[in-house]
């Protein structure tokens, strides 16, 4: 579990699979976001929308990601 949660590790991984489609390869690149969620930390909030809310900070930090280039994993951060 430990290296899922290693994004360099995402990036090693899809650069060494050798994917094919009709017999040829195809390269792939990986741009994400990620964001923690711990639905402990809001207990008094509607957890559907703090929910939404971790989501909505994962996809911020990915469209970073696909402006910094290929292949990049970006962490969303509040500061």
């Amino acid at each position: 579990m430990r290296n899922f949660l290693q994004p360099k590790m995402w990036l090693i991984n899809i650069e060494k699979f050798n994917f094919k489609y009709l017999d040829e390869k195809i390269n792939v690149n990986i741009s994400a976001g990620t964001s923690l969620f711990d639905p402990t930390r809001d207990k008094n909030k509607n957890i559907n929308s703090t929910f939404l809310k971790y989501v909505k900070r994962a996809d911020d930090a990915m469209y970073i990601a696909k402006a910094k280039g290929r292949n990049r994993v970006i962490q969303w951060n509040s500061n």
